[in-house]
């Protein structure tokens, strides 16, 4: 049979696709294996899922051991009425087939996944959940999974899409079944000891009034504001309508910067507050000069640090290394010699120390701190997040574990 130009063109697409694939499977894996909070690294692990499995946005609900959701990741917030309902109403409701723990019910006996569109019966279209929650957001439609972490309890994670996108494919099921036991060897890590904290990229502006309180925010802002100022965002923890986000220490910053601009002593105008969502470094800046007034707005920075790991990981992520050297670059950054990454990956010292002349010569430096330097300078940028695969065959991506010790 002979093979169109046409032909042969989607061929090579779908291999450098399966390609593509590969890599960000690898790397979604190593991420998982990095021995981080799971707190800390959700973020990180759901934006890597959205490259693997396309979707607008991500959640992860921690439960409890009674089986209730006592805390949840959410890579877009609802706004604050919507939210506030969400989570009285429709996170911990038994009683509603399709709340944030109802949904459980509809996987079938022995499944990991499920999709809103294949499982859920036509009357979800008529519930308070779909009317109040999903339509005014323009969700359609759901990806799920139980992840279990090793004490048994039954986390879960969400992946949606809107209005107009294409549903999850049956392939897309199964490649997310097929993460799932990364996820939960993510959720079960247990850092020993405290890692290095850099700043990740993660940043956004609030303003605020002459009393320190909230007149602008972005979504952004929001979300790192609340991951700062709540260790859990559970049920009862936050007062999603009101204005009692972190207010003393805008009030401080908003006080320091305005003593500051009055010629009077007064200490940075920066605070940094750390739990397991990360670091979080707040810098107050005026926006005019001279004496500060009662209409003056004063610019609130507000930046996320992580585990040095983690943030090595995001950069190296699209850098020109192979799945082997981006192991051993890590290795090298967090001060193993040659012998413990030898020993660690299970290969002569003679084969690192080629890895190593290999990586040296990419990133143009002659040392360990050279290189660390370089990549944690280094921005990660923000990666096109390609949507799903048009329907069809899709491509083979085999998720063997070797890799991922």
């Amino acid at each position: 049979m002979v093979r169109t130009a046409q032909a042969e063109d989607n061929l090579a697409g779908n291999e450098k696709e399966c390609m593509k694939q590969s890599v960000e499977i690898a790397h979604f894996r190593q991420q998982c294996c990095l021995g981080i909070d799971a707190q800390t690294a959700m973020p990180s692990l759901l934006r890597a899922l959205r490259l693997l499995i396309g979707s607008q946005a991500n959640s992860f609900y921690w439960a409890d051991y009674n089986g209730d959701i006592d805390n949840v990741y959410m890579e877009q917030l609802f706004p604050g009425d919507m939210a506030a309902h969400f989570f009285r109403e429709f996170l911990n409701n038994p009683a509603d087939d399709y709340s944030a723990l109802g949904i459980r019910k509809f996987l079938p006996p022995g499944s990991l996944v499920g999709s809103s569109a294949r499982l859920f019966p036509k009357s979800f279209y008529r519930s308070d959940m779909y009317n109040l929650i999903w339509r005014p957001r323009r969700r359609q439609e759901m990806l799920w999974a139980r992840v279990r972490d090793a004490q048994g309890r039954a986390n879960g994670i969400a992946l949606m899409r809107e209005s107009g996108d294409p549903a999850f494919t049956e392939h897309e099921e199964q490649r997310l079944g097929q993460l799932v036991p990364y996820l939960a060897h993510a959720i079960n890590a247990r850092p020993s000891a405290p890692s290095r904290l850099v700043y990740d990229g993660e940043s956004a502006i609030v303003l605020l009034d002459h009393c320190g309180r909230i007149q602008h925010e972005s979504i952004e802002g929001r979300r790192l504001l609340l991951l700062a100022a709540h260790e859990r965002l559970a049920p009862g923890t936050v007062d999603w309508k009101g204005d009692s986000v972190l207010p003393l220490v805008l009030a401080k910053l908003r006080e320091s910067v305005e003593v500051l601009m009055a010629g009077r002593p007064a200490p940075p105008p920066v605070f940094e507050l750390q739990n397991a969502w990360g670091k979080f470094v707040l810098r107050g800046y005026p926006l005019e000069t001279g004496k500060l007034t009662g209409n003056s707005l004063i610019a609130v920075l507000i930046e996320r640090h992580v585990p040095i790991s983690l943030k090595l990981m995001q950069v190296m992520r699209s850098l020109p290394l192979s799945a082997k050297q981006k192991e051993v670059c890590l290795l090298l950054t967090e001060g193993a010699s040659y012998r413990a990454v030898a020993e660690r990956l299970s290969v002569r010292q003679s084969t690192v120390i080629d890895h190593v002349r290999k990586i040296y010569g990419k990133f143009d430096v002659r040392s360990h701190h050279e290189l660390l330097r370089k990549l944690i300078r280094a921005d990660p940028g923000t990666p096109t997040l390609p949507f799903c695969r048009p329907r069809g065959q899709p491509c083979a991506v085999a998720l063997c574990s070797s890799s991922a010790k």
